[in-house]
């Protein structure tokens, strides 16, 4: 049996050599270290509403009182042409391998704005007071592209970071993909879309991981569930606008 499995991974991969999803060089990853740093810089922060500039993504003081979010941090951004391409690969050619690379930009994030440099003393970790969380898809579309996006680069972070990590909200209905619509149909496409089935979320802070945000429509729609639920901050973190 072991003879057969080696002999259509040799066969697979003969056919089907692993490279480098931006330059096609072999590599066995699917990114090379010389592409990845291409997209290895961060966006400048803005409010996601209005494009004001902000510290890390906050909705600033004219738009902060129309969001339940506090606000979307969004480490890249989707014109950067290396970025998007691998996003896609990952989401569409279902190379799950392109998890940790991008998982990486999103740790980089928080470390820079939430971890204090350990040369100072006296100074909190913030992120210990966060429970991470994630998009969840319908079980209709995990089972087409075999594994939620966001829920593994939610878990590669909570892992390298040791951060609380909850799987309690989930998609209860089979809305259509907001990729496909408009920004009008993109709100009202997601009304009562999410449900959380966990404990209370009383006084808790919470950050959603998703892969890539538009309009925010996708996780406003989520924190609103998570605000039912009595969460007191509650935050977006994206790979890229």
């Amino acid at each position: 049996m072991k003879n057969i499995k080696r002999f259509w991974k040799n066969l697979v991969d003969f056919l089907f050599p692993k490279c480098c999803v931006i330059c096609r060089e072999k590599n066995d990853n699917f990114l090379c270290f010389k592409c990845f740093k291409t997209i290895n810089n961060f966006r400048n922060a803005s409010c996601p509403n209005c494009g004001k500039d902000t510290h890390i993504g906050e909705y600033c003081s004219d738009c902060k009182n129309k969001f339940i979010l506090t606000g979307i941090m969004a480490v890249g951004n989707y014109k950067n042409e290396n970025l998007k391409k691998i996003i896609k690969n990952y989401k569409y050619q279902f190379i799950k391998n392109l998890a940790y690379p991008l998982s990486s930009l999103l740790i980089s994030f928080l470390k820079n704005n939430f971890i204090p440099n350990p040369i100072l003393k006296n100074k909190k970790n913030y992120l210990d007071n966060y429970l991470l969380t994630f998009i969840p898809l319908s079980q209709r579309r995990e089972r087409w592209r075999g594994f939620n996006q966001s829920e593994l680069l939610a878990k590669i972070v909570s892992q390298k970071l040791e951060l609380k990590l909850s799987s309690d909200l989930k998609k209860v209905k089979n809305s259509m993909a907001q990729a496909k619509l408009n920004k009008n149909l993109r709100q009202s496409n997601l009304i009562g879309d999410f449900k959380w089935q966990g404990s209370d979320l009383k006084g808790q802070k919470i950050i959603i991981i998703d892969d890539v945000y538009t309009t925010g429509s996708t996780l406003n729609e989520a924190a609103k569930e998570l605000k039912k639920h009595q969460a007191e901050e509650i935050w977006g973190l994206v790979l890229a606008k």
